[in-house]
């Protein structure tokens, strides 16, 4: 059987739209790497130990911005902080999948609020906290023109001995849509991969947690970002 995982639901911002969805990219790539899934509703907190034990790998997909509360720090105003309860579903998630030993995947804002279930916290503006950054570096639908979603924005560089360098060499491009970042990092987690500026793009854990911080669902055309995916896949199907 495809190992079935589980996906985030993100909401949208447009508070009239009242539309809850995941962006049908996760799905493609879970798809090209042989696996099925199926969308959580959000704010399902009563039975989330059910959905664990239905499934047997965890997702978390890219969104909008973790709010400051949760890494004990006032929220910046530049920062579009998601509802409480996309939060607080996702940390309930990462807590209870964790504990179950099941593997995880955080994209992006996953791999943001990933860090702060474990103690971690973010930098909640790039330009404004780093300013010798240019402001869309990291943000390519910011550039002039903008890039597209399946062009690689900037390389980043992978640590020898991680899971990330085994998949994509020494160095190697990425997409980047971002405008937070990690920032404290817990020591459950080794950083596996860095920007030339210092921005940490992804870590892995000992217990099958990974995250990356650029979109690599729009990319599996690319052979190596689709590896990424079937790694994650073959964690899920493998794991006891």
């Amino acid at each position: 059987m495809k190992p079935k995982i589980l996906l985030t639901t993100r909401v949208d911002s447009d508070d009239t739209r009242k539309r809850a969805y995941v962006n049908s990219s996760y799905i493609d790539a879970l798809y090209a790497a042989k696996a099925t899934c199926v969308m959580l509703p959000y704010g399902d907190q009563e039975t989330i130990d059910t959905y664990v034990k239905m499934f047997d790998g965890l997702l978390i997909t890219g969104g909008e911005d973790t709010n400051g509360k949760y890494f004990n720090e006032e929220q910046n105003p530049l920062a579009v902080a998601v509802p409480s309860y996309i939060d607080e579903t996702d940390l309930m998630l990462i807590k209870s999948f964790n504990q179950a030993h099941k593997p995880i995947f955080g994209i992006c804002r996953g791999i943001q609020i990933l860090n702060v279930a474990f103690g971690g916290s973010l930098i909640q503006d790039i330009p404004s906290a780093c300013p010798n950054i240019p402001f869309d570096y990291h943000q390519q639908s910011k550039r002039t023109p903008p890039l597209e979603n399946d062009r690689f924005a900037h390389d980043v560089h992978f640590k020898e001995g991680s899971i990330m360098y085994d998949i994509f060499g020494s160095n190697y491009g990425v997409n980047s849509f971002h405008h937070q970042a990690l920032k404290n990092i817990p020591a459950k987690f080794h950083i596996t991969a860095t920007c030339d500026d210092g921005i940490i793009e992804a870590f892995e854990s000992d217990d099958q947690i990974i995250g990356v911080q650029w979109h690599p669902e729009r990319l599996i055309q690319d052979e190596k970002h689709l590896n990424l995916f079937k790694y994650f896949v073959n964690l899920c199907q493998n794991n006891d």
